[in-house]
């Protein structure tokens, strides 16, 4: 029993260590991220504002979501120790797919995707002067990862934020084979039914 006791101490003990050290972890991560992309280095917030200057995004009232989304994908490559220059690549694309979305309501989830898959290849082959390699494939598939799990995964919501939702308007035509009727005549001009029957006798 007293075992036991001491295994459930120890287990409680060394779950207490992950939590600080997942919390440590965190701050430190915070901290880097927050020295590596200051001032005096890569401000993501400068670059977002060359990126949503208008004509783009100008019929959105508030373009708040799309700065919040940026900077999430920003920390989750940084995270993963990508490059500042393919963060910044990733974030040029990421505005440019969000803006073309907000355009067309039309447009869905997998169309999107196939757009900044597209756009992503461009950047991952070495084809001068089609494209350049910036991103390695595994590099790709972390930008990707990071696009999907915060963007696509929330394409709906985004979708509803961003979009202007189309009115409709109904225009009624005539056909072909059917002719118009012609407008009535003016009242000014009318006959009485009584003189036409007194005419007619």
């Amino acid at each position: 029993m007293a075992i036991v006791e001491m295994l459930r101490q120890l287990n409680r003990e060394r779950r207490q260590e992950m939590t600080t050290a997942k919390k440590r972890s965190q701050m430190q991560l915070s901290v880097t991220f927050d020295s590596a992309f200051g001032k005096d280095d890569l401000d993501v917030n400068r670059l977002l504002d060359k990126l949503l200057v208008p004509p783009r995004f100008e019929g959105v009232a508030d373009v708040s979501p799309v700065r919040h989304l940026v900077m999430s994908i920003a920390k989750e490559c940084f995270r993963e120790l990508l490059p500042k220059v393919q963060i910044e690549a990733l974030c040029t694309i990421v505005v440019k797919v969000v803006h073309e979305d907000a355009l067309t309501w039309q447009r869905t989830g997998p169309q999107s995707f196939l757009h900044f898959q597209r756009e992503l290849i461009a950047l991952s082959a070495n084809r001068p002067p089609y494209s350049v390699a910036l991103f390695t494939p595994a590099e790709s598939y972390i930008a990707c990862d990071a696009v999907l799990n915060l963007y696509y995964a929330h394409f709906r919501l985004f979708k509803t934020l961003l979009s202007s939702i189309p009115t409709p308007s109904l225009r009624q035509r005539s056909t072909a084979d059917i002719d118009e009727p012609q407008p009535p005549l003016p009242l000014c001009n009318a006959v009485l039914v009584q003189e036409i029957m007194t005419k007619e006798a």
